[in-house]
């Protein structure tokens, strides 16, 4: 007996060039925005912990000029 196969497997379906030119052009731009996303995380997490070691920083002085007083 014979199969039933679906409508695009029995036809060949013709898909425009210029589509698979958009389409592939849109995903590299995705990737590209990803990767600026994740590029931007860094540095926010980065800026974040400099920020963090600073306030550390300061904390560990204002302590150590606090007992030179004493």
């Amino acid at each position: 007996m014979r199969q039933c196969l679906p409508y695009c497997q029995r036809r060949p379906v013709r898909i425009p060039f210029s589509l698979i030119r958009y389409k592939l052009f849109d995903s590299l731009l995705e990737e590209e925005e990803e990767e600026e996303e994740e590029e931007e995380e860094e540095e926010e997490e980065e800026e974040e912990e400099e920020e963090e070691e600073e306030e550390e920083k300061e904390e560990e002085e204002e302590e150590d000029e606090e007992e030179e007083e004493e």
